[in-house]
């Protein structure tokens, strides 16, 4: 009977552990819980948040609504990516907010007073559990109509190669993803021009050519149709010039707006000069001729292309044509990312796909803070990130530091002090790896984790268990649990038991 109780014991010891554990654990990995409580008269409240390296997790301010939560009243929730470094809640639209707040990687408590100051805290605030994990969806664009865009013209001299436009409206949002901008149409009607269409918020413009290589300097627009006269720099290390017209410099008649998406592909290695064809279910094709039109390669190793927004059909080709996937059908009206393993093979996605990344595991010497990783690829010289010195590397305990890179990298510093000291180029693999850096930024790089660092195996008196299957580590702590209970000699058993005892008394 004594044995019988003892275990009882230890069962409810591991149960009562369980019940300790924070729930948004139990919700997802990678993911933290934001509790926010804000002034009266806030309304709608949403976060904007953003990692190290500047990137945020929502495409657009204000960012994303918050939920109320029922159980407690005044407080709102959302759950975001643990890489995030810094959070803004605002409300109303976005016309009031807090400051910027660093954030650790857990759940955390933010308490907005009336003058827009918060308090960010990670002890509990709230009762009850933590609400489900609910994965985050953004809200479709809505697509641009004729209504919603103008014409931009612009002619520019001879030795301006592949003209493009970079538009920003006055809160700074560009209308492109990435320098150089929007590629500009040549208008075959009238020699030397050329036109795209941008949205009509957009209220400055810069055009440039030579795949950004020269530019003018920014100018104010009005959201009118315009016509754009642009003149070479006086001297050189200058900007050019524009002029800008509301009445038409061109002849004939304007071309016409059509609502477009964007058509994502990423090819085989042996695929050259991808090309899309698109198509409606009733057979109206988006281009005159096959193989359609070339895709431009972006920064992160996808091709892309705009579509009309009522294309419901596309097939990814390359090499002239030559190699191409099957038909597939997409959603009209949506962006839409192709993955294509081979010409039998194509994934259709209506979200950027998940980018597989390695794990570099960094170990300073202890002069050096705040560690950070810089990354790309050679010889093309494409960055991971945007600006030195890279990401903030995850602290790791012990002295370890960790950051995963994408797969397409094959060089990395390490660096530290804001970026003052750091390693000399590293060439690395595509796969795990240790870098062990002292004082001088000298370094020795490793495929496997060092021995001197690997956990000790603990001394046991029977035989190791037999692997667990797959769903089995999930249940490890409580393993852990019971182990702490039994290697405390039964103590909190014990404690148990003479509670009951004492109440039965």
């Amino acid at each position: 009977m004594k044995r019988t109780g003892k275990l009882l014991a230890l069962i409810v010891a591991a149960l009562m552990l369980f019940a300790l554990l924070p729930m948004s654990a139990l919700a997802e990995d990678g993911y933290i819980c934001v509790y926010a409580q804000v002034p009266e008269g806030w309304e709608n409240p949403c976060i904007w948040t953003w990692d190290a390296d500047g990137a945020s997790a929502f495409s657009a301010w204000p960012g994303a609504a918050m939920t109320a939560d029922e159980a407690n009243p005044g407080w709102y929730y959302m759950y975001i990516p643990d890489t995030m470094a810094f959070v803004i809640i605002n409300a109303n639209e976005g016309s009031v907010q807090t400051s910027d707040y660093a954030i650790e990687a857990k759940d955390l408590w933010v308490t907005v007073a009336d003058d827009a100051t918060a308090t960010v805290g990670y002890d509990k605030l709230t009762s009850g559990d933590m609400p489900a994990y609910v994965a985050y969806e953004e809200p479709a664009a809505a697509l641009l109509t004729a209504d919603d865009v103008v014409l931009v013209y612009a002619n520019v001299p001879t030795d301006w190669a592949d003209p493009c436009v970079w538009a920003w409206d006055v809160d700074g949002k560009g209308a492109f993803d990435a320098w150089p901008g929007g590629k500009m149409m040549a208008d075959a009607n009238n020699e030397g021009w050329y036109y795209i269409f941008i949205p009509k918020t957009m209220a400055n413009v810069i055009i440039n050519a030579n795949e950004g290589a020269i530019q003018t300097g920014d100018g104010a627009i009005e959201p009118n149709n315009m016509w754009l006269t642009v003149t070479p720099a006086a001297a050189e290390g200058e900007n050019a010039t524009f002029a800008v017209s509301y009445d038409q410099l061109t002849t004939g008649d304007l071309p016409v707006y059509v609502s477009t998406v964007k058509l994502y592909a990423q090819v085989p290695e042996d695929w050259t000069a991808p090309c899309a064809w698109a198509w409606t279910n009733d057979g109206v094709n988006a281009f005159e001729a096959w193989p359609g039109a070339a895709m431009e390669l972006q920064t992160d190793g996808w091709y892309a292309i705009d579509i009309p927004a009522n294309m419901e059909n596309v097939i990814i080709n390359a090499n002239e044509g030559s190699v191409q996937t099957q038909g597939s059908a997409i959603e009209a009206g949506k962006d839409v990312w192709v993955a294509v393993a081979s010409a039998e093979e194509a994934t259709v996605a209506y979200e950027k796909p998940a980018e597989p990344t390695f794990t570099v595991h960094a170990k300073v010497d202890a002069t050096w803070t705040m560690p950070c990783v810089w990354s790309w690829s050679h010889p093309d010289g494409t960055n991971v990130f945007t600006n030195w010195p890279g990401a903030d590397m995850i602290d790791d305990g012990d002295g370890w530091y960790s950051y995963g890179l994408p797969m397409w990298v094959n060089r990395v510093i390490i660096n530290a002090n804001a970026g003052a000291i750091q390693t000399a180029d590293i060439e690395i693999e595509t796969k795990e790896l240790w870098i062990v850096v002292d004082a001088e930024g000298n370094y020795t790089l490793s495929y496997e984790q060092p021995v001197a660092d690997k956990a000790a195996p603990e001394a046991t008196a029977e035989p190791a268990a037999p692997a667990a299957e797959e769903a089995q580590p999930n249940l490890t702590w409580l393993w852990i649990a019971i182990a702490a209970v039994v290697v405390a000699g039964g103590t909190t058993g014990g404690i148990l038991l003479a509670k009951k005892k004492k109440k039965a008394a």
